[in-house]
């Protein structure tokens, strides 16, 4: 009788259970990429992002599956040096979950640069900070983010140089929405 239950498992069960796993690991990030928060209300630019600053932006998570974040940049219409890094990490943490760097160079003018990550699986109710900073630009020769000197996002602050500050950055949000999560919303709705 063990010997059949163990022949049983290993010959039906045990790939079964694989492919549900295999399904749930890899199945569970196939879905549609869908903007989360969109604060796209812009009154003027921040001031340049030197190699002295650090703008930043926290905001609220009400879904799981966070997978990338965009400023809207600025050049002062001139050519700018320097390496700028932006980055995710969770509020009351020092530790970024993902980074780029990029050239000052390559920024275009007025139009939004976008960071896309794996998404983070449990994101959801949870706070995060995106941030962007220079390396190494000097003052005359540094890119800007665009803000609203206004509260216009009421469930985040934007920070400048770990400081609150009135306004909020101009930014958006992305999160996957996946399969498995809309299967999940289908059972709860009906």
């Amino acid at each position: 009788m063990v010997n059949k239950m163990s022949s049983f498992i290993k010959k039906r069960a045990l790939p079964v259970i694989l492919a549900l796993l295999v399904l749930y690991v890899y199945g569970g990030n196939f879905g549609k990429v869908v903007i989360l928060i969109d604060q796209n209300m812009s009154s003027r630019p921040t001031h340049e992002i030197d190699e002295n600053t650090e703008i930043g932006q926290t905001f609220y998570a009400e879904e799981d599956n966070i997978c990338g974040f965009s400023f809207k940049l600025a050049t002062f219409m001139r050519a700018n040096t320097g390496e700028v890094k932006v980055a995710i990490r969770q509020v009351g943490s020092d530790v970024d979950i993902y980074s780029a760097n990029f050239k000052a160079d390559s920024v275009k003018d007025n139009e939004y640069y976008d960071l896309r990550f794996p998404p983070i699986k449990h994101s959801k109710g949870k706070n995060y900070y995106i941030y962007i900073m220079s390396l190494n630009s000097p003052t005359g020769k540094a890119i800007t983010t665009y803000m609203n000197e206004n509260n216009v996002y009421e469930k985040g602050t934007l920070m400048i140089n770990g400081q609150e500050s009135t306004g909020d950055l101009m930014f958006r949000v992305i999160y996957n929405k996946t399969i498995l999560a809309k299967i999940a919303q289908e059972l709860v709705t009906n």
